[in-house]
């Protein structure tokens, strides 16, 4: 549950990101960018890219320190009472 509300967190943060460049990456050129605007794209990449990243690396350092704790508490009608 933890690791699909962060996907969902940094997914949606990633689309405002996204969203943000493209109206930088998509200007025409000019004297200071003769190609164009187009490598704020590539750097907007490398920036979800480390953000997914981190997301994983988040996840799996979490699922690998539970791995040695105690399972969770079993759940169920409590023991010794009879309810009839």
């Amino acid at each position: 549950m933890v690791a699909d509300g962060y996907h969902s967190l940094v997914d949606g943060s990633n689309n405002v990101i996204g969203l943000i460049v493209a109206a930088f990456a998509f200007r025409p050129p000019d004297p200071d960018h003769p190609y164009g605007h187009r490598k704020f794209e590539t750097a907007a990449t490398g920036l979800i890219g480390i953000a997914l990243l981190a997301l994983a690396w988040d996840v799996l350092t979490g699922a690998l320190s539970r791995t040695g704790s105690r399972p969770f508490p079993r759940s169920g009608p409590s023991t010794g009472r009879s309810w009839r």
